[in-house]
């Protein structure tokens, strides 16, 4: 038996492992959990896209997360036939498992366009089936597995373009990269570098313009149709109205309570936000913007605009304080083991994470360990250091990789740095991670396909003799 087939047989085997995992564990609810069941709720009860507002408890329009997440599961539970409230989470645990099996299949791709050799698409994808973080994040209840899928969809069909130049799969790029909009808005900066990337690799003047105009066409009348819905429903030109309290998680730690420049409402909200700064990075931006609505009976608009303006204000004002929880906030989503934390609390030790997560929350606020408390958090620290390796090998694989191809190792490196840059400006776990982790699976795999060659120009780099490798 060739290593090959033994390879596509444990893809095969992880896959049923994961399958089977889903009827063991079911649904993992998350705190954010029930508001996306409630929407699929509402739509279901004939409300549209909408939430219960907490402020008079009516149900209103709302932008504060995107459409298609809930959207897409409606009409899947329809199709399964769950129309009770308690099957919309099991409906969402399918679709997820659906969504891995197409991200696996969709990295295999990708990894053999790039490379035109299957053993190395096999190994690219085997790794990215045995990476924690997509494996738990399919059981919860949650928008990150959708996606993920739409942002390697969206890759798959713009690397595409890439090399064969067809316009048929510019076009479908500009479309799927609107549907990772219209499942989270993370990526609406993100236009900006690719038409970057289109004005700096094109031949001549005429393709870049016509490339950039033909992305940005259909890219726009994919959102166009959430937006004019937003304008009418929220009198709101924008994608989502949870701007506001992305900014307070990267500024809520370091706002002064007071701003000479400020008005009467914003002052007021900048009081009851600071009452909340030494909760951060828990519940602190979401208990003040809870509280801010309800004192000052604001809508999600308004709320998110006096925040957006509050925390942009902090952030200018104090830009080196910033950096510092931004920089902390870019190591943790590379290391960030939560996913691998979780499982062993749902597998192995149930009320693990929970006690390790305690332990790291004494260490943040400066009360240190003992022995035993050290051997719980051993896990966390050891997974920390694992993925930091892997993040250290997958660099050197990214330069080593621009050399053979550059516009593609552009796009690529590009994607993965603003999509961990992007989400270091709002939360700090390996979640996050997740739509750039076969990103990461394709360069791991690079390394270990050529690990002798790399192994080679990695020691010459430090001056380490060469004849060690003969």
């Amino acid at each position: 038996m060739s290593k090959t087939i033994r390879l596509y047989i444990l893809l095969i085997l992880i896959v049923l492992v994961k399958i089977a995992l889903s009827f063991y564990l079911g649904p993992i609810i998350d705190p954010d959990s029930p508001e996306y069941i409630s929407s699929i709720e509402n739509i279901y009860n004939g409300y549209g896209f909408s939430k219960n507002d907490y402020i008079d408890n009516q149900i209103k329009p709302t932008a504060y997360r995107m459409p298609l997440f809930p959207y897409f599961n409606y009409y899947a539970n329809k199709i399964l036939g769950n129309n009770k409230k308690e099957n919309f989470a099991k409906t969402i645990l399918i679709t997820n498992t659906i969504f891995y099996l197409l991200i696996l299949i969709f990295c295999f791709l990708i990894s053999n366009i790039l490379t035109n050799d299957n053993k190395f698409s096999l190994i690219s994808t085997l790794i990215l089936s045995l990476t924690p973080n997509l494996f738990y994040n399919s059981f919860l209840v949650l928008t990150d597995t959708m996606f993920s899928f739409t942002v390697i969809l969206f890759s798959y069909f713009f690397i595409k373009f890439v090399k064969t130049n067809q316009k048929l799969f510019l076009i479908i790029s500009g479309i799927t990269v609107g549907i990772t909009l219209l499942t989270r808005p993370i990526m609406k900066f993100y236009i900006l570098i690719l038409i970057t990337i289109f004005l700096f690799t094109q031949r001549n003047l005429r393709s870049k313009i016509k490339n950039s105009a033909m992305f940005l066409f259909f890219f726009s009348i994919t959102i166009l149709p959430w937006l004019i819905r937003n304008y009418y429903k929220l009198n709101f030109l924008g994608l989502e109205t949870n701007q506001g309290i992305n900014t307070l998680w990267s500024s809520i730690a370091i706002m002064d309570d007071y701003n000479p420049n400020d008005d009467e409402i914003t002052s007021k909200i900048r009081k009851i936000l600071v009452k909340y700064k030494n909760t951060y990075p828990f519940l602190g931006p979401l208990e003040g913007e809870r509280e801010v609505r309800k004192t000052l009976n604001l809508s999600e608009v308004e709320a998110s605009k006096y925040l957006n303006k509050i925390g942009l204000q902090t952030i200018l004002s104090k830009p080196h304080k910033f950096l510092k929880i931004y920089l902390r906030g870019i190591i943790n989503n590379l290391t960030s083991a939560t996913s691998e934390l979780k499982l062993i609390d749902y597998l192995f030790y149930k009320g693990y994470y929970d006690r390790q997560h305690q332990i790291m929350i004494n260490i943040h606020n400066h009360k240190f360990p003992n022995f035993k408390e050290i051997i719980v958090i051993f896990p966390n620290i050891f997974f920390r250091f694992i993925h930091l390796i892997i993040f250290l090998l997958v660099l050197f694989s990214m330069i080593d990789y621009f050399k053979k191809e550059k516009i593609v190792s552009l796009f690529l490196i590009s994607l993965f740095a603003y999509l961990i840059g992007i989400a270091s400006l709002v939360a700090s776990y390996d979640r996050y991670r997740l739509p750039v982790e076969f990103i990461i699976s394709f360069y791991l795999a690079y390394f270990i396909y050529n690990f002798k060659e790399l192994f080679q120009k990695f020691f010459k780099s430090i001056k380490i003799p060469s004849k060690i490798f003969r």
